[in-house]
């Protein structure tokens, strides 16, 4: 996948590149598989008490590995509530039985009875926020979905640690990025771990 100059149109080939890998299932949960065991080898996943997560949706990077080891693990597993307005908080759970399908997309998450947790809380290094993208670049940048929800985030806990699984197809040299944009500080793809 090439770059573009404007995100909407990187947005797009993301979507047609992601949608073409996901045509070989097998081959996809086999390299998600090997990105997620990589993840749980980083010293930052054995140091963090909370782990700020994604439900992955079909054709995304799988994260039901992590979200078994995390519960297993006993950390602070926290999944993302999103509401309009660009606004999403991390709630705790417990048990994948504890979720709901949400709003936007139909990404399951926490039910409204669960309180979000503190920000104040999060912002710092035993936090790591693994964040979710259709591509990034080797500076940490992605592209997203365009709710900016990510970014806003990562803005309001500065000392959290933060990091991405891409395909190698998907990753990028450079992205198109504005000043708010906040990259990520560790990517991770099938045959490579970049520290930004």
């Amino acid at each position: 996948m090439q770059a573009h100059n404007d995100k909407a149109c990187t947005r797009n080939a993301a979507l047609k590149a992601r949608d073409l890998l996901y045509s070989d299932k097998k081959h996809h949960a086999a390299l998600c598989q090997q990105m997620q065991r990589a993840l749980l080898a980083l010293p930052e996943w054995d140091h963090a008490l909370n782990i700020c997560l994604y439900c992955s949706i079909e054709g995304e990077v799988s994260t039901e590995i992590l979200l078994k080891c995390a519960l297993e693990s006993h950390k602070n597993l926290l999944l993302p509530v999103c509401r309009k307005g660009g606004i999403m908080h991390f709630a705790p759970c417990a048990s994948t039985d504890d979720l709901t399908l949400g709003k936007f997309r139909s990404i399951p998450e926490p039910k409204a009875s669960v309180p979000p947790v503190s920000q104040e809380l999060m912002d710092n290094d035993r936090t790591l926020v693994i964040v979710p993208g259709l591509t990034f670049d080797r500076t940490g940048y992605r592209i997203g979905y365009g709710g900016g929800y990510y970014d806003r985030f990562l803005a309001r806990v500065p000392a959290a640690n933060s990091a991405a699984m891409i395909f190698n197809t998907m990753l990028l040299d450079a992205l198109p990025h504005d000043p708010w944009d906040i990259p990520v500080s560790i990517i991770i793809t099938e045959s490579e771990i970049i520290r930004t």
